[in-house]
């Protein structure tokens, strides 16, 4: 059943995800046109359609909260922020129960965008060790290996990567990526 129960609620959710992009855009304009009522608005419909994300990517047989089913990282992590120039991420550690941070420089991210939208990672599916020693090779080998997994949770996050199990990842609209990484940078709330 290709059509069936789960791949509507798939594709819904994908028009879901497309919207809240597309509103972070309108969001990031209002801003920087000063319309800051708009932009309260937008944040609040932004905030409901993440909400309607997070809850809704079940199969529809259940849609019981993660917590009360046993899981210990509380709903509202990852959480990602701007400082300066640096992007944020606030994760809860399972082990320990409590939050922890990783910071990742702007210059990190523009490079992994570039490592991504080369042309020799176009068809295939890249590993993120791959992703991890592009890095290192840019960087003299001095690049902690979190800096790339962060930036990578922030594209899933975003929803502009696809996972492929271990085979890596392929990002999912490459005419736009680094377009979109730049908009959703703009609209990244400071810390």
């Amino acid at each position: 059943m290709v059509n069936g129960r789960n791949g509507y609620s798939e594709r819904g959710l994908n028009l879901i995800r497309a919207t809240e992009v597309d509103l972070q855009t309108l969001l990031a304009e209002a801003a920087r046109d000063g319309q800051y009522d708009s932009v309260s608005r937008l944040a609040a419909w932004a905030k409901q359609i993440r909400t309607m994300i997070e809850g809704g990517g079940g199969s529809g047989a259940s849609q019981t909260p993660r917590r009360a089913m046993g899981d210990r990282q509380p709903r509202e992590y990852p959480k990602f922020y701007r400082s300066d120039d640096r992007l944020v991420l606030i994760g809860w550690a399972k082990k320990s129960h409590a939050e922890y941070e990783h910071k990742v420089p702007r210059l990190i991210l523009d490079q992994l965008v570039t490592l991504l939208t080369s042309d020799s990672t176009e068809t295939i599916p890249v590993s993120t060790e791959a992703l991890l020693e592009g890095l290192k090779a840019k960087n003299g080998g001095h690049v902690p290996d979190y800096y790339g997994r962060t930036l990578l949770r922030w594209f899933r996050a975003l929803n502009l990567v696809e996972k492929h199990g271990n085979s890596g990842y392929t990002i999912k609209n490459r005419g736009a990526f680094a377009n979109d990484i730049e908009k959703q940078w703009a609209v990244l709330p400071s810390q």
